[in-house]
């Protein structure tokens, strides 16, 4: 998966739909499928890290969706900048991603071929977060996900 990301202020998350980009050049996965960062966004605390995700939806909708992210965990109280990628082999779908319980973690509606990309604070509590596609009907067809936040290092 890819992100592509602005500055954007942690404590505003926005929100951009866009045509694909190139992949970062920071952040990249590890081995444990966790990231960091050394960069420090303007208006950011100093010490919260800056985590970049790419989700991607492939698949055809409703027959076989799937969300594929680069990374599966992330530090509690993290910066993440999400970007959502809709792959979907279906030209009519759109769909978003959203981070249940979790404010300013949603993206807006994305058509095949397009992405989305926003910036929220992890949660400060450790555990498992379940995603999904917030459009009717597409949870259930098996458009969710897991992410799970760790302590902080």
């Amino acid at each position: 998966m890819v992100l592509a990301a602005g500055c954007l202020s942690a404590s505003s998350p926005a929100s951009k739909t866009s045509e694909p980009a190139a992949p970062p050049t920071s952040a990249a996965p590890t081995a444990s499928g966790t990231a960091s960062s050394d960069e420090t966004p303007a208006g950011a605390s100093v010490g919260r890290a800056r985590i970049h995700v790419l989700v991607i939806s492939d698949g055809f909708y409703p027959a076989d969706p799937a969300f594929k992210a680069n990374l599966t965990s992330v530090p509690a109280n993290a910066s993440v900048v999400l970007t959502y990628r809709d792959q979907d082999l279906n030209p009519l779908g759109k769909h978003d991603w959203t981070l249940e319980g979790v404010e300013g973690a949603q993206t807006p509606l994305v058509e095949t071929g397009h992405e989305a990309t926003i910036e929220f604070v992890a949660p400060l509590k450790p555990g498992e977060y379940v995603y999904y596609c917030s459009v009717p009907q597409h949870r259930g067809f098996g458009m969710e996900g897991k992410l799970t936040v760790t302590s902080p290092a």
